[in-house]
């Protein structure tokens, strides 16, 4: 919070690595700039968190009973700021915002406490029937500010309006689902700038694009591109090189209000750029860019134990898989959080680390996969043992009870006290 004078009297309360470390009442001062007579100050939610509660808490929660004291044991873990869903044997479902939401006061920067557990986000039996996150709202009628990402929802939407009950087999293909539904809002416009650069054929194969990203689609290898040059030219006059950490969002904002000058490139004195001069740059650069290619030749996958970055060490023991061609997007549900690396060259660096599916009709059909294995240790038969399963899109069963555990184990490892 940037505070003005009249501020308190900063005090001298601790100290890290030999430096000391100042806080006023609004929290600790970051920026104290005498001559502006201007003291900038931070406060988190962590900084009021009760630790020995946090971690009691974390114990409680493989043992919680009923929705109301889920509620209290998730928001009691800290200052964890994240949609935590909640689903039992009777078919409830519900979900709770955890982190604690400050109530700012309106006649200064400064915040009141915290909202109370009952006006924070949540949800409990939706009409609807279900209820998901995917970095977004989970109840759309929570008035809370944030940055939400507003495209793998859209897919939730669409798939989960499309019947009234769903299966497990469902379930998995909609993890698997590589369709970028958010792209779709676009494709007509992108056809459009298209068009006015004389290319009615890609125009039209743009235009009737599904939102498939497949290795083998031309389109998502066009946009995608597309869409990066289009941020890159917009801010790189006004922002250098942070442009490339503009959320794609702001593009589709700016672009609904084009009178007002966003799309000007400033270093240019003799016209005023408009959002259409702007978009056949991007779009030139992008059909030179991807000119022959599809989508699996500019996008890759590479995963690194950490003890790759000692080169002999990764040669011998296997730690590194990839690079490989890679399909998906950031707007599909099986995600690929990805980063321009060149002009045709995009580098996952992120993705859906754990795919769990469960019917609670019977728990010990439970199924799941991780992107690695179940060890971390490279000298481990369990070291990389689910790589195959996850590319594939395929599972394990984890059952859930005892005696199925027991039955289905492949070793037991006995820990016990001494005498």
């Amino acid at each position: 919070t940037g505070l003005t004078p009249p501020c308190p009297p900063a005090d001298i309360t601790g100290g890290y690595k030999g430096r000391s470390f100042k806080t006023c009442r609004y929290g600790i001062v970051v920026d104290d700039i005498g001559d502006r007579g201007t003291t900038s100050a931070f406060h988190w939610a962590g900084f009021d968190t009760d630790m020995n509660q946090a971690v009691s808490s974390g114990f409680e929660l493989h043992s919680v009973r009923g929705f109301d004291r889920f509620r209290r044991v998730v928001t009691n873990l800290g200052a964890l700021d994240a949609n935590m869903h909640y689903a039992d044997i009777n078919g409830n479902i519900g979900y709770q915002l955890t982190t604690p939401v400050p109530i700012r006061d309106e006649n200064s920067d400064g915040w009141n406490g915290y909202l109370d557990l009952d006006a924070t986000p949540h949800a409990f039996n939706p009409s609807r029937g279900w209820l998901a996150s995917c970095n977004n709202l989970p109840e759309r009628g929570d008035n809370i500010r944030g940055h939400f990402f507003t495209n793998r929802i859209l897919s939730i939407f669409e798939l989960l309006g499309s019947k009234d009950k769903f299966t497990v087999d469902d379930m998995r293909a909609f993890q698997s689902d590589i369709n970028d539904r958010y792209w779709l809002r676009f494709t007509d416009d992108a056809a459009r700038i298209l068009d006015l650069m004389d290319q009615p054929a890609i125009a039209d194969s743009v235009r009737e694009w599904d939102g498939y990203c497949s290795l083998q689609s031309r389109q998502a290898a066009i946009l995608n591109v597309y869409r990066a040059r289009l941020k890159t030219i917009t801010f790189t006059d006004e922002l250098g090189g942070l442009a490339a950490q503009v959320p794609d969002r702001w593009i589709e904002c700016i672009a609904q209000v084009d009178s007002a000058g966003w799309f000007d490139d400033v270093s240019t004195d003799s016209v005023i750029e408009s959002y259409d001069n702007i978009a056949m740059a991007a779009m030139k650069e992008a059909l030179k860019v991807t000119d022959g290619k599809v989508w699996g030749q500019m996008q890759s996958l590479e995963m690194q134990h950490p003890l790759s970055m000692i080169p002999v060490l990764s040669g011998l023991m296997g730690l590194t898989i990839g690079p490989e061609p890679w399909p998906g997007s950031p707007g599909t549900l099986r995600a690929s959080f990805c980063r321009q690396a060149a002009d045709d060259k995009f580098e996952t660096m992120a993705g859906p680390s754990w795919r769990f599916v469960v019917d609670f009709a019977d728990v010990d059909a439970a199924q799941m996969v991780l992107p690695a294995g179940n060890s971390g240790n490279p000298m481990s038969d369990h070291f990389r043992d689910f790589y195959p399963l996850w590319r594939a899109n395929e599972y394990w069963t984890v059952p859930f009870t005892r005696d199925k555990v027991t039955a289905s184990s492949a070793s037991i490892l006995n820990l016990e006290p001494e005498a």
